[in-house]
């Protein structure tokens, strides 16, 4: 099967709060070349829980997005974090399908 023709796996969704926030930090350096603060981590895990979540592929974690809402303009605008799929996982439409969500979440 060539790189672009991989099969969609399919995800669930799962909540980040602070009793998994730890799991988060993990996942975050495995995916991004940057070192996020403690502060970043807290403020995920106790305001900014609503449309941030972990996808899960056979109850193992395999990504994660984490939004903040921000007002502009008297307007509600979400603003991305964090978004990243672990590279084993990557071409399987686990970030398309983690983008669908927070879409209608975000609706």
């Amino acid at each position: 099967m060539s790189e672009t023709h991989k099969k969609i796996l399919p995800i669930t969704l799962g909540e980040i709060n602070d009793k998994n926030i730890n799991l988060l930090r993990k996942l975050n350096f495995e995916t991004f070349p940057v070192k996020y603060s403690t502060g970043l981590y807290m403020k995920i895990a106790n305001e900014y829980t609503k449309f941030s979540k972990f996808a899960y592929y056979n109850d193992i974690v395999i990504g994660a997005y984490t939004i903040r809402i921000e007002d502009y303009k008297q307007q509600a605008h979400a603003y991305i974090l964090t978004f990243g799929v672990l590279e084993p996982y990557r071409k399987y439409g686990i970030g398309r399908q983690m983008m669908t969500n927070l879409e209608k979440d975000l609706a």
